[in-house]
């Protein structure tokens, strides 16, 4: 339907209130512009939502296949139902003109009867459930404000006290999270610490068994370089006649045995020759 429709002032509504045009945010419901009829029954989409000179404009109506919707298109086009209503969530309002200052569009209704003289009829949002029409009472926004200011009333005094108490729930919870936290870190140091002295204990045994095969390979060269010795004695042509007692040990034990039993003296002569030079060694 190519008509438009004023659905917003700054005119007051018999509520005694005024909602800016210039407050109200559009976002949501240009994602979703929806159009209801009295802010219950589906009746279409709005295709036009602007503001111009400070007003709320809505237009080109778009109507549901529904048969509800298609027998109040009747009235609509006939102009029988001309008045529009906006349904908001308020976000801030000034006390002193009574005007909401900031809220959020949910819907644009077709109202039967209107309540504001430019035909505004305005329906508030509960947070969290779009569907529920909370019908605007005065007395119940603004003046309850006012009963707030000369003093706390008995529901605001429980209300406070039961703040403080979660409050204090609250800060014993974070007490406990601390202590836990702690206990954990000192269950993982006492860990890492463990760990620690395993390793030490670890390296110790390594550093132990790295020394031992040292020993081991230093010995093997040591029996290699006798071995070398000997050959190149051999090579050389060398004579049992010029052996030591340290050769006849490693060459020929059996031989020394024959050699001690058998010539005593020349036996005698090689343990001396051997004294001799261990003393020299020393």
């Amino acid at each position: 339907m190519q008509k438009e429709y004023i659905a917003n002032t700054s005119a007051k509504n018999s509520y005694g209130f005024s909602v800016d045009t210039n407050g109200i945010d559009l976002s949501r419901f240009e994602k979703n512009p929806i159009a209801l009829y009295n802010h219950h029954q589906i009746l279409g989409k709005w295709g036009k939502v602007e503001k111009r000179d400070g007003k709320l404009i809505v237009g080109d109506l778009k109507l549901s296949r529904r048969k509800e919707a298609a027998e109040l298109g009747m009235d609509i086009e006939d102009g029988i139902l001309s008045a529009v209503s906006i349904g908001i969530f308020p976000l801030e309002m000034d006390e002193e003109t009574r005007t909401v200052t900031k809220s959020e569009l949910y819907e644009v209704s077709i109202v039967d009867l209107p309540s504001n003289p430019e035909a505004l009829e305005l329906q508030l949002y509960e947070v969290g459930d779009n569907r529920e029409i909370i019908k605007l009472n005065i007395d119940q926004i603004f003046m309850e404000k006012d009963k707030n200011k000369q003093g706390e009333s008995g529901e605001n005094k429980e209300l406070l006290s039961a703040i403080k108490d979660l409050s204090d729930s609250v800060a014993g919870l974070k007490k406990d999270v601390a202590e836990l936290q702690a206990k954990e870190t000192k269950s993982e140091k006492a860990e890492a610490k463990s760990e620690n002295k395993e390793a030490v204990e670890l390296a110790a045994k390594l550093d132990s068994l790295q020394k031992q095969v040292e020993q081991v390979q230093n010995e093997r060269l040591s029996v290699t370089e006798l071995l070398t010795a000997m050959n190149g004695q051999k090579q050389s042509g060398q004579t049992q006649e010029s052996w030591t007692l340290q050769d006849w040990r490693m060459k020929d034990p059996n031989g020394l045995l024959k050699l001690k039993t058998d010539k005593p003296e020349a036996y005698e002569s090689l343990v001396n020759e051997f004294a001799k030079k261990q003393k020299v060694k020393k």
